[in-house]
């Protein structure tokens, strides 16, 4: 049962995410610059996470290298991924951002086996290799800015890949000590510190101040809320490979919201990250007969 929630809650967080675009392209579309709304989003989102503590419990760090943890975690992890996320968009296309980013089920795969000894079998090979493939399909059936990318955006692009699979690595170790919501709660107050340097802010109407709260509440406050619930029942790389619907969900909300129609290779993409998610979804056969968590 348990492993059923975190694939449900894992799915959920991954939908929930699909929305980012959507909500950023109307804030981009009203002058709001990348870096104000990756700050609003953060912001929000700590209050929330933090708030939350506060009713649930009040939990303060146990030592200096838990304090250490969250601040890299913060500034780098959530803080620094937003940004250079931003700047790879900018500069190499949304398509090719998405690949960078959606390479995190390789690179989870490989630290989880550094760090929490996770076996790499030939399943989990299988089903990472078909999810970066499929994500390409997706990413590229759209477009992308028709430029070449240049060594420094492709590098830039790349360690989006590396700070979005710590998400998974460090929840992982830290969900053990701390809730959820003191662990996004601190760090995404980390980032907000970290991003208001680089912030010009700008005049907003109350359409703008509704998606942005829409991003810290939907798609970060919930949508990591109900990550940290997947994450503790499973290992970090299903979950890392079950989350790559997130382009899936993005890709169906474009149609929904815009008329945007998937091509054929977009649905040949689509179709590798499902059969991807499917080969993670069938129990193990030594976990299955022992009903043990995966």
């Amino acid at each position: 049962m348990q492993r059923y929630l975190g694939i449900f809650y894992i799915v959920a967080a991954a939908f929930l995410w699909a929305f980012i675009g959507p909500f950023s392209r109307y804030c981009l579309q009203s002058g709001i610059s990348p870096a104000e709304i990756a700050f609003w989003r953060v912001t929000f989102a700590a209050i929330l996470f933090l708030t939350h503590a506060w009713f649930q419990g009040w939990q303060f760090v146990r030592s200096r290298s838990d304090a250490m943890g969250f601040l890299l975690f913060g500034g780098l992890g959530i803080g620094g991924l937003f940004a250079l996320v931003f700047n790879v968009v900018e500069q190499g296309g949304a398509a090719l951002a998405s690949v960078m980013l959606y390479t995190a089920p390789a690179w989870v795969a490989l630290f989880s086996h550094v760090f929490f000894h996770e076996p790499l079998t030939r399943r989990k090979i299988l089903a990472v290799g078909l999810c970066l493939v499929g994500v390409v399909g997706i990413s590229f059936s759209g477009g992308g800015t028709g430029q070449g990318f240049s060594p420094l955006v492709v590098g830039m692009g790349l360690v989006t890949g590396i700070l979005y699979a710590s998400h998974y690595v460090f929840t992982k170790n830290f969900l053990a000590r701390y809730s959820p919501m003191m662990l996004y709660g601190q760090a995404m107050a980390v980032a907000a510190i970290c991003l208001l340097p680089f912030v010009t802010f700008s005049h907003k109407t109350p359409s703008d101040w509704f998606f942005l709260l829409a991003l810290g509440f939907f798609c970060s406050y919930l949508g990591y809320f109900v990550y940290c619930l997947g994450i503790e029942r499973m290992q970090p790389t299903k979950a890392a490979i079950l989350a790559t619907l997130e382009p899936c969900f993005a890709t169906f909300v474009a149609w929904w919201w815009w008329g945007e129609l998937f091509t054929p290779l977009g649905w040949a993409g689509a179709g590798l990250v499902l059969a991807a998610v499917l080969v993670q979804i069938k129990p193990d056969p030594a976990s299955g007969a022992s009903g043990k968590k995966d």
